[in-house]
This record gives structure tokens, C-alpha cells and sequence, in this order.
């Protein structure tokens, strides 16, 4: 059964964390089951052959956690199935599943995470499908960690950390791209005052993948972590790549991770910019550089949020796949809120305007995106809450109207209970 791995491994840690709940008379394990009603008016989320349809949704699952001092886990799952009235699509039962756990085996030395994440994803990187659509255009994803290091004190004020990580990628049911990898890396840390920290790494990297790619990968880097005040911080990270492929040269790149958070009182400021791997389903290998910045606000009871930057996705041509498309990017605005009206009823909203540039376009590749939402979320009880929902996602060639393109609506109510 293809997705046996995941659900095993979710399933041993709950019961595990069952036992131990059991045993300790403390209460780690919750089991919960929702059940909702979507209406949509294109449930493909296409222009052509738009179809409205009902769906019931049922969702049996369980949430673990367990932390001594020697084991933490937190740990999901749930079943999800999809009845769809109008019978646009059938047998749509999928899982959601996620698993972290760090184990100590010799006190302050020797450590073992894992970590597992089976869920619902996009096939585009560019663009959040699973906000339009319940299936259209996505794939099942399944990633798993399996990360044993030691930790080594050779100062004071230097930590270092060294270890071996096995990853493996799986996409079911769709064009994704299967592969696994094996790293070794060092990571070490000098505090040099108890507000700035020194930071370097070095990781090597095989992958191969099911399109028969194949590489080998050295990253080397150096930063810093700076908290010059409270709830404020800059934080810098830069280094270089050097890939070699089986019989396919070689690509050699920059590589970063730098940014700022500052406690402005009245709202908190955030400026980042990154270049790093992406995980792609469509792609063995891709890279995504980044440019945020962000404005957040909280209140006694509630947020609000401003947003904005831009994203670009590269390949080289010995590495893409043609479902990838080649190099492509896209700038972006959000504004997000959330107020409590009440104790235990909660509203909140969003706006998302997204502008995309292919190296590829095709007919169904629009330049804007537009996405609405809004939701209410009351907590009828302790146990029981009531979520109600609603989006609309619009893709257009021009930004001030929708001629020639599509939209889709959805709103769903779902009542969850927890026992």
C-alpha cells in the first residue's frame, strides 16, 4: 500500500504516546472528528468546463504529544475523505499525517529526529492550488527524515554539531519526481557575547532521483545572529554550492539567508531575503530567491498583518524537467487580520494579489491572481467548534478586471469535535 510508511510510523508514536499518557495517568494523546459541507462553483478550478458541486468531508484523526527527558514527539493524523454529490470525482480519500521527534541516546551527546509529513500539496511552486481547488492540480506528498547526530563541546562558548541525514521523497499518483538523499554536514556555533552568535556549516549531499539524475553537492557557509534588544535581531548567512552531475557538468551558485526583525512598540518589522534549494514535484533540482517584507500589528484581541515581495524559481536546462517550465517568478501582496468579538468567537480575513512571469507561458498560465477570504471560527464548547468559510480566487490577464479569465468560489462549514 503506498501510503503504509507514513501511517505505520503516525500511528506506532500515538499509540506509543498512548501507553506512556496511560502510564504517567496524564492525557497526551486527543482524538477528534470533523465533519464538513463545501459548495463550489468549479470544482476543477478551470475556465473550461466548469462544473458545481457539494462535498462532505469527514475527518477521523488523533494529535500526540509526549516530551520526557529523553524522548519529545508531536504527532498527527487523519484520515481524509471526500464525498463529492454531483460525482465530479470519486473515491477521493487521502491522509494527513506529521510526525517530529527527537530522541536522546547518551545524555548530552549522542541524539536521534525523525521526521515524516504525508499531506495535500501544489504541483506548482509558484502558485497555492489547494486554495481554489480540493484536488485539481496537486499531488500527495510524502517526505521522511531520518537525522542520528552528536553534539561536541570543544570550548566554552563553541558547539558543534555533526551528523547524517537520509531523506526520502516520494509524490503518489502524479507526475511528481521520487528521490532520496543522504547528507553529511557540521554545523558549529562561538558565542561571542550572549547577544551575538557566530555561525558556520558544511554539508555533502548525494541524491538521486527517479528520473535518473544524479549528484553530488558541497555547501559551505559562514553568519552571524545578532540580538541588539528585545523581541529585535539581525541575522546574516551566506555561502556557495558546487553540484556535480553524473555525465551533465556541473553548476556552481550563491547561496544566503539574511534578514531583520525589529519591535517597532506598536507593530513588528520584518526584512528577508533568502536563496536556497526548493523542494519542486516537478523538478530534481531548483532553486528559490526571495525578497519579504512584512508589518505586523497585535492587539489584545487580535492581528493584523501587511505583506509583500517576490520569489523566482531557476533551472538549468540539463536539470528541468519540461512539465517545469523553465525559470519563472513572481511579486506579491497580502493583507491578513483576525479580531475575537467575543470569548471563543473568532473572525478573520485575507487579501492576496499575486503577479506571475513564465520563461514558458501556456493558455492556462495568467499573469495576476487575485484571492479573497474570510472565515469565522466560534467554540461552541470546550470540545466542540464551529468554523464557517469562504475564498475566491480569480486568475486574470489584467489586474483591474477578469475578462478572459476564471474564478472560483468555495465556502465550507465545519463542525469539529474533540474527545
Amino acid at each position: 500500500m503506498k501510503h503504509i510508511h507514513t501511517i505505520v510510523c503516525a500511528a506506532t508514536f500515538l499509540v506509543l504516546g498512548a501507553n506512556v499518557a496511560s502510564a504517567a495517568e496524564e492525557r497526551l494523546v486527543t482524538p477528534f472528528l470533523a465533519v464538513s459541507e463545501e459548495y463550489t462553483d468549479n470544482v476543477f478550478d478551470t475556465k473550461d468546463n466548469r462544473r458545481t458541486d457539494y462535498i462532505t468531508r469527514v475527518r477521523p484523526g488523533l494529535t500526540s504529544k509526549y516530551q520526557s527527558a529523553r524522548m519529545q514527539w508531536e504527532a498527527a493524523y487523519n484520515l481524509d475523505y471526500r464525498y463529492y454529490a454531483r460525482k465530479s470525482k470519486t473515491n477521493d480519500i487521502s491522509h494527513d499525517a506529521g510526525l517530529k521527534s527527537t530522541i536522546t541516546l547518551l545524555e548530552n551527546f549522542f541524539y536521534l529526529d525523525m521526521a515524516d509529513t504525508y499531506k495535500r500539496v501544489s504541483l506548482s511552486v509558484l502558485r497555492d492550488d489547494t486554495a481554489a481547488s480540493s484536488f485539481a492540480n496537486q499531488t500527495e506528498q510524502n517526505i521522511a527524515t531520518v537525522n542520528p547526530w552528536l553534539q561536541w563541546r570543544p570550548g566554552e562558548k563553541t558547539t558543534v554539531k555533526t551528523g547524517y541525514r537520509y531523506s526520502d521523497t516520494r509524490y503518489w499518483d502524479s507526475a511528481g519526481i521520487n528521490k532520496y538523499a543522504h547528507s553529511g554536514y557540521v554545523d558549529a556555533t562561538y558565542e561571542v557575547t550572549s547577544k551575538l552568535n557566530l555561525l558556520a556549516n558544511y554539508t555533502y549531499t548525494n541524491q538521486k532521483s527517479a528520473d535518473n539524475q544524479r549528484f553530488d553537492k558541497h555547501d559551505a557557509s559562514g553568519g552571524f545572529k545578532y540580538s541588539y534588544a528585545e523581541k529585535s535581531y539581525l541575522y546574516g548567512n551566506s555561502g556557495y554550492t558546487w553540484q556535480f552531475f553524473k555525465d551533465m557538468g556541473a553548476s556552481r551558485y550563491l547561496f544566503w539567508n539574511a534578514g531583520v526583525v525589529h519591535d517597532f512598540s506598536l507593530f513588528v518589522a520584518t526584512l528577508e531575503t533568502k536563496r536556497q534549494n526548493a523542494e519542486d514535484p516537478l523538478s530534481t533540482t531548483s532553486r528559490e530567491t526571495s525578497y519579504v517584507a512584512k508589518l505586523d500589528r497585535a492587539f489584545e484581541r487580535g492581528s493584523i498583518g501587511v505583506s509583500g515581495g517576490y520569489t523566482e524559481y531557476e533551472y538549468s536546462n540539463r536539470q528541468t524537467t519540461i512539465s517545469a517550465g523553465g525559470n519563472k517568478n513572481k511579486s506579491f501582496i497580502g493583507l491578513n487580520g483576525r479580531y475575537e468579538i467575543l470569548d471563543g468567537l473568532t473572525v478573520n480575513a485575507s487579501a492576496t494579489g499575486e503577479k506571475y512571469h513564465y520563461a514558458a507561458a501556456t493558455t492556462n498560465d495568467y499573469p495576476y491572481r487575485l484571492a479573497l477570504g474570510a472565515g469565522l471560527t466560534w467554540q461552541m464548547l470546550k470540545e466542540l467548534a464551529l468554523n464557517l468559510s469562504y475564498s475566491r480566487v480569480a486568475n486574470q490577464y489584467h489586474v483591474d478586471n477578469n475578462a478572459g479569465g476564471w474564478y472560483t468560489n468555495r465556502a465550507i462549514a465545519e463542525l469539529k469535535l474533540e474527545f
